[in-house]
């Protein structure tokens, strides 16, 4: 039944069996660009052609499996749909079509943070909208990046995490994170985790519990706590964490040096060395 479901929507009139098959690549939702750029759709001018994917939409949309968010107008599939899609076409798609459809969305998402930087820059004053827009960006790229290549979506998670941490950004960490545990959730389901080890993901997230004790409370002993923890848990597997032990030795040392209790720098000293 479920295979007869999809023929009959790859085999819809009016190109919308091949909306809906775009569409379900696009789990954050689609836009007329962002469809545009994933059919490979331009006018004779070489833009993308927004005019007709957003008609593609607008039909799609009548769908009952279809459903709209009316404050960004993003079209998306019902989570149901995704996984029926997932399972019968997206698992079973050639390795170019998935290369060429997730390096679509990214040009996409780096085109959008580029633009919305320039657009901060220009505004004379913090505009809320601009830098939301910007973390729902970043934290969408994160989720695209984790599907398509797994463990360079982590890597790309721990640089956009370590920005939010220092820039005392808690709504993005916060962003981050949930995003990073969802999506790595989903993939692990698929057994789509590729070389990415889920441990070292598991002790990453542990790690950054501390480096919020330590930036945005300030609690250095707290911190400690965690790292120390964290150390006793998995020091007998460092090797095999790579990042994440390195960002726990490294933040374990800033957190002595910020206590400055008595032994503590001589110790900072060793942990640094070791990194």
């Amino acid at each position: 039944i479920e295979r007869a479901l999809v023929v009959r929507i790859q085999e819809s009139p009016s190109l919308l069996g091949e909306t809906v098959r775009a569409l379900a690549w696009l789990r954050k939702g689609a836009t007329p660009e962002l469809l545009a750029r994933v059919m490979a759709l331009e006018t004779p001018e070489g833009e993308w052609d927004v005019g007709t994917t957003q008609e593609y939409l607008e039909q799609a949309v009548r769908l009952t499996l279809v459903k709209v968010r009316p404050h960004e107008q993003r079209v998306f599939l019902h989570d149901e749909m995704y996984a029926l899609l997932d399972k019968h076409i997206l698992q079973v798609c050639s390795q170019e079509e998935r290369d060429r459809v997730y390096m679509a969305v990214l040009r996409y998402y780096q085109d959008r943070v580029r633009d919305l930087h320039r657009q901060i820059g220009r505004s004379p004053g913090a505009n809320p909208t601009l830098h939301a827009a910007r973390r729902q960006a970043y934290v969408e790229t994160v989720h695209y990046r984790l599907c398509h290549q797994p463990a360079l979506g982590f890597t790309t998670y721990v640089w956009r995490a370590e920005e939010a941490l220092n820039g005392l950004d808690a709504e993005l960490d916060m962003l981050l994170r949930t995003e990073l545990l969802r999506t790595i959730g989903l993939l692990r389901e698929r057994d789509r985790l590729g070389d990415l080890n889920p441990r070292e993901v598991e002790m990453d997230v542990a790690v950054r519990g501390g480096m919020r004790a330590l930036l945005f409370q300030n609690d250095s002993e707290g911190a400690l706590e965690i790292f120390d923890k964290i150390a006793q848990r998995w020091g007998q597997e460092a090797d095999a964490f790579g990042l994440a032990w390195v960002h726990l030795q490294l933040y374990r040392a800033a957190a002595m040096m910020m206590r400055a209790g008595e032994g503590d720098w001589p110790k900072a000293r060793a942990l640094l060395g070791e990194v």
